[in-house]
């Protein structure tokens, strides 16, 4: 699988690698859709939850940190300048298919983590989610034999799809801080590929080393992610300046309602990252 990522960074157009990556992504929501329906609907349940308990406080943060990820800022923007870099449409027309596949992402992600609740519904706590073994039996009983191959589908597709999204938008970010990107230029593609290749290649050793002991790795993951919507407010605060700015923006700039909008989300986002450690 890492080689084959590879291959699909190699190709040198984002668009082709953009064509895969939408490929596997139908893949992933079709693996899910598919398990939840196996599951089906399970009567009696609480459609709304919330608890004040430490560790629900900590799920939601983790999961607003897996949504609100800094580095998804840089790998949006720099998809986005190199997938339109060669279309002749006007920028209007390109700011509005933005838009567009942005809140189709936004509602797609959405019903993928529903998809996902309603698969894994009436699993035992007692399982424990980094063993195969024991998530394979729970599902087999709830969902039937298949489910547990499915759901293997979707998580494979899902790990895949992060480990190319992830080291772009880290690639991306790091080259534009270093005055090292310009989409327009085959010898920045050129600095993308080694930087990319520098990011992966120790995280693949780094998966291979805790191979027998993964739950150290998803921990840690689990609290850089309750933590990132806190590191996300430093961009996304000077985001907020640019985006209302008139004068940098044009009629592009957000107005009194948007921006609004937009600080009190912000603000919502970083409450959750301070709940979390202070929990």
């Amino acid at each position: 699988f890492f080689l084959i990522h590879l291959a699909i960074i190699l190709t040198k157009k984002y668009t082709k690698a953009e064509k895969i990556l939408l490929g596997i992504s139908f893949i992933l929501m079709i693996s899910f859709i598919i398990q939840a329906g196996l599951r089906g609907i399970v009567p009696n349940q609480q459609i709304f939850y919330f608890s004040s308990s430490p560790s629900f406080i900590f799920l939601v943060a983790a999961n607003i940190g897996a949504v609100i990820m800094p580095f998804m800022l840089f790998y949006q923007a720099s998809a986005t300048a190199y997938k339109y870099i060669d279309a002749n449409s006007s920028s209007e027309v390109k700011v509005r298919w933005s838009s567009y596949e942005t809140i189709i992402g936004a509602i797609v992600s959405e019903a993928l983590m529903v998809a996902i609740e309603l698969a894994t519904t009436g699993i035992s706590k007692s399982v424990d989610p980094l063993n195969y073994e024991q998530v394979s039996q729970a599902l087999s009983i709830i969902s039937g034999n298949l489910s547990p191959y499915i759901f293997g589908i979707g998580l494979i597709s899902a790990g895949f799809l992060a480990l190319i999204v992830e080291s772009f938008g880290s690639a991306w970010g790091t080259l534009e801080s270093l005055n090292k990107y310009d989409p327009y230029d085959e010898k920045s593609y050129k600095n993308l590929v080694w930087l990319y290749l520098t990011e992966s290649v120790p995280a693949l050793i780094v998966v291979m080393i805790f191979s027998n002991n993964f739950d150290k790795i998803v921990n840690f993951v689990l609290t850089l992610m309750s933590i990132s919507p806190i590191v996300a407010l430093i961009p996304a605060f000077f985001i907020g300046i640019l985006v209302g700015d008139r004068k940098i923006m044009g009629d592009y700039a957000y107005g009194k309602t948007r921006l609004i909008i937009y600080w009190i989300t912000m603000a919502l986002i970083g409450i959750s990252g301070f709940m979390s450690l202070i929990y």
